[in-house]
């Protein structure tokens, strides 16, 4: 259920099986059956999927199979979409969600033309999810080899020399990040005054979302982490260091807190964070820095000194805030798609109700969409 492609219908698996003609109705469920999972804390992730093939299922998945001719398969897969499976399961050590839960569940069920309709138009916004959900992956994916380009061929088509971190442009330098950039503190000359704003953690961008503009008001903050207007904030902790979270504090103050959780950097006159904060998104660098994590499993940190002590490439500044700008063009294209992807999320599950109640009916949406098709 949970592979690329499978987000609304099955189309791929894991593993393949080869079945003759003569068990294939006996052993397999239908293609057009409605899957979802039926043991422990999977029930509560309300997931519905519908089958395109013959499939067998895993032993905690349950499969609906529609018999009854007046009833289509993919409405009656939007209606389990318009509903909560979590509240019909059985609660206890390891929850439940058996053929006894399902049973008694009643469904509106309009004439077979009306179905069609419903299902017409809530399959034409949910293709409109899944193909921008494509293109977020494509630019994330062009991004990425954008990235590995810039970071070791720069952009004036420069000689390259070998460094103890791969090859760089000849005129480029290696540095650690603590000689080319400045870890915040608070000076003791600041007198803090309340209301103070304060970053928690889930303010803190894991995406393509590079700038923090929110933020909390505090009278008074017992344990945080001082930062300036402009300071780069990177995640220490697992797993929010490994997913990436890091943003640019770009608020309406001066100054304000964050986390304890993160380590604040400043740009230089030399070195600048914007340049940072895409280098510290290549997954090598990720995964090189979470190995010198320390601490427990599952609270595992960043020191400092180790961040401080990692080597970077460092362009003249005119060619740092180029690259920058290069990366941060894709980061907002991708911004917008996922802007109109939630958009489109809002519209489905908004029809997705309406709909299913009757409190819209099919020949609005279908007049509404004919009038503005001739606009």
């Amino acid at each position: 259920m949970n592979l690329p492609g499978n987000e609304s219908i099955l189309n791929t698996s894991q593993i393949e099986f080869k079945i003759n003609s003569q068990h294939l109705n006996n052993k397999t469920l239908p293609p057009e059956s409605i899957v979802f999972p039926k043991r422990g804390a999977a029930i509560k992730t309300n997931k519905k999927r519908i089958t395109k093939h013959h499939s067998i299922l895993d032993p905690n998945t349950i499969g609906i199979v529609i018999e009854d001719k007046n009833i289509l398969p993919l409405y009656l897969y939007y209606w389990f979409l318009s509903i909560d499976i979590s509240r019909i399961q059985d609660v206890g050590v390891t929850p439940q969600l058996n053929k006894k839960d399902l049973m008694p569940l009643e469904f509106p069920c309009p004439s077979v033309s009306t179905q069609k309709k419903i299902s017409h138009i809530l399959s034409k916004i949910q293709n409109k999810i899944e193909n921008i959900d494509k293109h977020i992956e494509s630019f994330a994916s062009l991004k990425k080899s954008v990235m590995e380009k810039l970071f070791t061929e720069g952009l004036h088509n420069e000689k390259q020399k070998a460094t103890e971190i791969g090859m760089i442009p000849e005129s480029w330098n290696v540095v650690s990040i603590s000689d080319a950039f400045v870890f915040t503190s608070k000076s003791r000359a600041l007198q803090v005054v309340a209301p103070i704003p304060f970053i928690p953690m889930e303010l803190i961008g894991d995406g393509s979302n590079i700038y923090v503009h929110n933020y909390n008001l505090k009278e008074k903050v017992s344990s945080g982490t001082y930062f300036d207007n402009d300071d780069l904030l990177v995640a220490k902790i697992t797993p929010s260091f490994e997913n990436g979270k890091q943003s640019i504090a770009n608020i309406d103050k001066d100054y304000g807190y964050a986390t304890t959780e993160v380590i604040p950097i400043k740009s230089t006159s030399t070195a600048n964070n914007l340049f940072l904060f895409h280098y510290l998104k290549r997954d090598s660098i990720r995964k090189d820095l979470a190995g010198k994590m320390e601490g427990s499993t599952g609270r595992q940190r960043l020191s400092k000194s180790i961040l401080g002590a990692t080597k970077i490439p460092i362009p003249s500044t005119s060619e740092q805030k180029d690259i920058a700008q290069i990366l941060t063009e894709y980061d907002i294209k991708i911004q917008i798609l996922q802007r109109t992807k939630s958009q489109y999320h809002d519209l489905f599950s908004s029809l997705l109700n309406k709909l299913m109640i009757n409190e819209i009916s099919t020949d609005e949406l279908e007049f509404k969409e004919r009038s503005s098709s001739h606009e």
